[in-house]
């Protein structure tokens, strides 16, 4: 029902939060889950991404993961509207894929619009 937008919000809004208003991101909905497939060799480093709900939902409730070749690396339980999470800064190791899942949180999927910000993959 609600497929993934790149640079847009799940809903094909810009994505913001506060009064910034990012021009890079992915908008999703709980429950989700992208599959990236990494280059080969060793030319990226680093995944950096920020992330928070879209708009001031205030029964949003979702777990965070993000996943290296399906082992865990990073992963918030309960993030809620209202906060911006800390830039994400995960060394991909050789890595072979990269995994960015959106779980459902204490409400199911109530009102589970969330956005990656900026994901990108460093050369350094």
């Amino acid at each position: 029902v609600f497929p993934a937008r790149m640079d847009r919000t799940v809903t094909g809004d810009p994505i913001r939060f506060g009064d910034r208003t990012f021009p890079r991101g992915i908008g999703v909905h709980a429950q989700s889950r992208l599959v990236w497939q990494l280059p080969d060799g060793n030319r990226y480093k680093t995944f950096r991404t920020q992330y928070a709900i879209d708009g001031d939902k205030p029964y949003a409730n979702v777990t965070v993961r993000v996943r290296l070749d399906d082992k865990v690396v990073h992963e918030v339980q309960d993030f809620v509207a209202w906060k911006l999470a800390d830039v994400v800064q995960v060394p991909l190791g050789g890595a072979k894929t990269l995994t960015l899942e959106v779980d459902y949180g204490k409400n199911y999927d109530v009102q589970d619009r969330f956005n990656w910000i900026e994901p990108a993959l460093l050369a350094e």
